[in-house]
């Protein structure tokens, strides 16, 4: 190929990367800009003040113990405290949520829901063969398992079930007769 016909495509490819350039600058930006945002913390509520304030005491007594045994004991502690003694949490949690509420009157939680596929145009119909292969499926173990429970009938219940399967090794290559 002479220099001539190569640029023509030397061009192209940097007219290509002066594209991905400006796209990868885009995202960046986009991306700086959801950082930049502050999220509003939920007001905590009765068991968190509560573990918080066990949390604390624990670390200031400079006792040794793990994370994971401190959290198991204030859970359990909190479990089998009465409903007279965890008031003043849920007092103090009730005022949190309604200084929250004044502040952030507009905001509602909205718990973050899994990540779901991307449907295309086809979704519907790929649904309905799913919910068909579904329904197949189902069929399929009911029948089987109604087959179980005749065969459990007629073995005796101390006995498992035996279920053979024909295999065979002629389309493998692989004679049945040779050890």
């Amino acid at each position: 190929m002479s220099a001539k016909e190569k640029l023509s495509f030397y061009t192209e490819e940097e007219s290509q990367k002066a594209e991905l350039r400006a796209a990868i600058q885009a995202v960046k930006t986009d991306l700086k800009n959801k950082k930049d945002k502050p999220k509003v913390k939920r007001p905590r509520n009765a068991y968190m003040i509560y573990y918080n304030i066990k949390k604390d005491e624990l670390l200031r007594d400079n006792t040794p113990i793990e994370s994971g045994t401190m959290n198991e004991e204030i859970g359990r502690t909190w479990k089998n405290m009465s409903n007279a003694e965890k008031s003043p949490f849920r007092l103090e949690a009730n005022r949190l949520k309604t200084e929250y509420d004044k502040k952030y009157p507009d905001l509602k939680y909205q718990p973050w829901l899994k990540r779901q596929q991307n449907l295309n145009q086809d979704s519907a119909e790929e649904q309905i063969e799913h919910s068909l292969e579904d329904d197949s499926r189902e069929d399929a173990i009911s029948s089987s398992t109604e087959a179980d429970s005749e065969r459990s009938d007629t073995q005796s219940s101390s006995t498992p079930p035996i279920y053979l399967l024909e295999c065979s090794f002629s389309n493998l290559g692989i004679d049945d007769d040779e050890p």
